[in-house]
């Protein structure tokens, strides 16, 4: 938190994590107490990994009277007190309210609530996401990429297509690749960047995209 007199720009700036709640951290702790019981004795033991996002620590960023919701990993949860229900709850009706998201989870059904859309984000709201891919599955998918677009003023993804292998591998290893008949593609994204500016008395930010970066 950073009063206005200190800063250049005269405006008080706050960084407020919002997630995750105290039910979500409590049962992370029970969760580490009970795996530790269970690999008592045990010589070598592999921590699973987790199926969902419980931990990510999702931020509201303030600058005067302009906000940025950062929305990390955060997913949705069907306990009032865990993800994005227990931040609606805390923040609904606060002000003031973000004209920019960054999409939880990359724009997956998985961490949307309505609410956060009418509770925390303005009526004109720059949405950007990042892309994921990973055993043949992609996010955001083309019914997310719909949703979003009904729901925000302007979506931009940072990245939309995938790293050329040619110049990844050596030509000799990509010709007996294709040649022994294996279907090779990339699962890794081009770089991209959505760079969003907003400077008073500007009523709306503006976009610079680099890289793969591109509006839907």
């Amino acid at each position: 938190d950073f009063d206005g007199a200190t800063l250049a720009h005269g405006k008080r700036v706050e960084l407020r994590a919002l997630s995750p709640s105290g039910a979500q951290f409590a049962e992370f702790l029970r969760r580490v107490g009970r795996f530790s019981a269970q690999c008592a004795g045990k010589a070598k033991t592999r921590i699973v990994e987790p199926n969902r996002n419980d931990l990510s620590v999702a931020m509201l960023l303030t600058v005067g009277e302009q906000a940025i919701l950062l929305g990390a990993d955060l997913e949705q949860s069907n306990d009032a007190n865990k993800g994005w229900r227990a931040v609606v709850n805390n923040r609904a009706g606060r002000r003031p309210l973000a004209h920019i998201h960054k999409v939880p989870h990359h724009g997956s059904v998985t961490a949307h609530n309505d609410k956060v859309w009418t509770e925390l984000l303005a009526e004109k709201t720059w949405a950007v996401a990042t892309p994921w891919m990973k055993g043949g599955k992609a996010l955001p998918k083309e019914s997310d990429k719909t949703r979003l677009k009904h729901l925000a003023h302007k979506v931009y993804l940072t990245s939309g297509r995938r790293r050329n292998l040619k110049r990844r591998y050596p030509r000799d290893v990509m010709k007996h690749i294709i040649m022994s008949g294996i279907d090779f593609n990339s699962a890794v994204y081009c770089d991209g960047r959505v760079t969003l500016r907003w400077t008073p008395p500007a009523t709306a930010p503006n976009a610079t995209l680099a890289g793969g970066a591109f509006a839907i």
